[in-house]
């Protein structure tokens, strides 16, 4: 995500066959804030690009993933347990939806429907965790404290094969509900 814009989470690379229609499948995504590029392979199949490859590499290479977004969105229409990004569903009831944003002031908004455990894994990235984090969960405030560091964090997130990067190192439990 590039500093100061306020753009979802995930850059996307959709490669396609060519599309016989006038709506070109990035409009929507678009629309929601993601940053997408397209390429239409003229007469291309609907199939894996094996001579595409190159192109793809170069372009994740010089778009690096942020594993700690200010803003992101998810929805999955399973009800199982589920990581995106640093909002951890522990517990689901349906299909989640989960909207997640730091805010100024070291405020967290959190608005999920679908889930009945929620867990925040937190790092100094995200927030300062010197002082006080506010969660506003579904609009209401849910929390107003340090959420401490701590080493098991940190280990658990290594013990789940977790992108190193990507380790919290303060976690927060919640029910939506």
């Amino acid at each position: 995500m590039r500093k100061g814009k306020a753009a979802l989470a995930a850059m996307i690379l959709l490669l396609a066959g060519q599309i016989a229609r006038s709506e070109e499948p990035r409009t929507p995504l678009k629309e929601l804030g993601y940053d997408v590029v397209y390429v239409e392979i003229p007469g291309g199949p609907h199939e894996p690009f094996q001579k595409e490859t190159p192109k793809v590499i170069e372009y994740f290479n010089k778009h690096v993933r942020n594993p700690w977004p200010k803003k992101f969105v998810y929805s999955i229409r399973e009800a199982k347990p589920v990581r995106a990004y640093w909002v951890e569903v522990v517990k689901a009831s349906g299909s989640v939806d989960l909207k997640a944003e730091v805010q100024e002031g070291n405020r967290i908004s959190i608005t999920c429907s679908g889930a009945e455990e929620i867990e925040l894994r937190l790092c100094d990235d995200l927030a300062d965790l010197d002082k006080p984090v506010t969660v506003a969960l579904n609009g209401a405030e849910v929390h107003n404290a340090v959420v401490p560091r701590t080493l098991e964090a940190i280990v658990l997130d290594f013990r789940q094969g977790r992108d190193q990067n990507a380790a919290g190192c303060a976690r927060l439990k919640m029910n939506p509900k």
